[in-house]
This record gives structure tokens, C-alpha cells and sequence, in this order.
């Protein structure tokens, strides 16, 4: 049995358990079971996901994220916001502007204020499912816009994730509306099998959605987002069917710390 130091963040309500493993020794020990037990709100600390804070030999540091149920997942934004904040707490970065390594490449974070902003992989290219949006923003996104209050959006999330075009990979599924500028979405994310308050790769495939949808011409924009757990922003640079420069930005909170153990 070990103990092991962990810390809870959170990103607009998209909540993460923290923890230090500069050696990747915890990455080792951890199995599927014991993250999905953690992360159990009932049973566990409770958490959307959890995210190892390591080394790594090209970068300031190096993001291993794992969803709720125990799997290594593709990038989470709102994740990659929160260890920022936590490294930065932890005092492993010397300044407020840092790079570290994901899943899917690096990024860049500033450490503001009350946000973090954090750079994201640029959009090459958006497909369409029917008169869905589906691209890869560090993780597969469909987005469809629709009157929120008519969408169940766990039972519509999971009949799109789980059908015959993505029950193999997976995809997460937003559900979103404009109305009077005011953009705001509903996400359920695999992994999780659940909807999540908050999605930072989401918000910026929402964000894209809404500029291709209203046919925004080329030029530097700022979307703001409002989710169930709160505001966010997507920063981006629209060239001809290309995305770049993006920038997801908004809160990440330390809410507690504690020990769990292994067994």
C-alpha cells in the first residue's frame, strides 16, 4: 500500500485530480481500476479526470491525463489549463509563461490573473454529419446546434457516440445554440460516458462551429462560450478552411488537497 499527495482542481466545473509524479513511478503503479475508483463520486474523490504532473526532457514539464473511467485519453483542455495552474503552484515553472508536452504535441500556458490562457492545436480541416460539425481539436468533437431545451443531452450524446459511425473510437458530443450572440453548449464526453460541465477541446470546437456556421470571412476572433460551469473563450485566427493561434481561455481553481491511497 502507498500513500500518495493528491490535489483537486477544477476548470469551469470540469474537475481534475493533481498529482506530482516526476519519476513516472505513480504512472506505474496506478491501474485502470484504482483511477476509476478515485474518480468515483460516490466511492471515491471525485473528479472527470485525472492527470499526472511529470518530467519530461523537451519541455517544462510533461501532461499524462486519464478520463474517469480509467483509460489514457487524447487531450483535455480544460486539464491542460488546470495543471498549469497547478505547476505553477507547485512552483515547478520560475515564471508565469511555460510549454509542456500532451498527447497530442505541445502547448503553451500564461498564467494570468484569474485565467490561464492556453494555446491549442490548430483546425486543418472540419467534416460534416449531416448538419453536425465533426473535427479533431486535441480530441474528436461533433458539434450540431439545436435548441438546448429540447436536447436530453445524455441520451443524445449517447446515441451519437455510441452509433455506427463512432461506438469504435468514440467522439464527444456537443449539442449548442446562438441566440442574440450568446453562444452556449451541453457536452457529453466519452470516457466519461457522462455529460461534463465544462470541455475545453469542445469549447473550441463549438467556437469554430459557431464562425463556419454564421460564415465569418478570415480575420482574428474571440468567441465567448457559456457553459454549465461557467464562461470560457476561444481566441483564434479563421484562414480560408484553416484554424490557427487558438487560444482556450478562463479559470482554473485549486479547490483542496489530500492523501489516497493505493489500496
Amino acid at each position: 500500500m502507498k500513500n500518495i499527495k493528491f490535489y483537486k482542481y477544477h476548470g469551469t466545473a470540469n474537475d481534475f485530480i493533481m498529482i506530482e509524479d516526476r519519476d513516472k513511478y505513480i504512472e506505474k503503479i496506478l491501474t485502470k481500476e484504482v483511477i476509476a475508483s478515485w474518480c468515483s463520486r460516490r466511492f471515491g474523490i471525485g473528479a472527470d479526470g485525472l492527470i499526472l504532473l511529470q518530467e519530461d526532457n523537451k519541455s517544462d514539464f510533461y501532461m499524462k491525463y486519464y478520463n474517469s473511467d480509467g483509460n489514457a485519453s487524447s487531450m483535455c483542455g480544460n486539464g491542460g489549463r488546470c495543471i498549469s495552474q497547478f505547476a505553477y503552484d507547485q512552483d515547478w515553472i520560475a515564471g508565469q509563461s511555460m510549454q509542456f508536452m500532451a498527447v497530442d504535441g505541445l502547448h503553451r500556458a500564461i498564467i494570468d490573473v484569474n485565467k490561464v490562457f492556453l494555446s491549442m492545436t490548430s483546425v486543418s480541416s472540419v467534416s460534416r454529419d449531416g448538419e453536425a460539425y465533426v473535427m479533431d481539436t486535441g480530441s474528436p468533437h461533433y458539434v450540431r446546434f439545436d435548441d438546448l431545451k429540447m436536447i436530453d443531452i445524455k441520451q443524445e450524446g449517447k446515441s451519437i457516440r455510441f452509433n455506427d459511425t463512432y461506438k469504435e473510437k468514440g467522439i464527444n458530443v456537443n449539442i449548442a445554440e446562438i441566440k442574440k450572440d450568446i453562444v452556449r453548449m451541453q457536452t457529453y464526453e466519452r470516457g466519461v460516458e457522462a455529460e461534463t460541465y465544462s470541455c475545453g477541446t469542445g469549447t473550441v470546437a463549438v467556437a469554430i462551429s459557431s464562425l463556419l456556421s454564421t460564415d465569418q470571412p478570415n480575420g482574428q476572433y474571440e468567441v465567448q462560450i457559456n457553459t454549465k460551469g461557467g464562461e470560457l473563450s476561444v481566441r483564434c485566427k479563421k484562414v480560408d478552411d484553416a484554424f490557427v493561434d487558438i487560444y482556450l481561455i478562463g479559470p482554473a481553481v485549486r479547490v483542496f488537497e489530500g492523501v489516497v491511497s493505493t489500496e
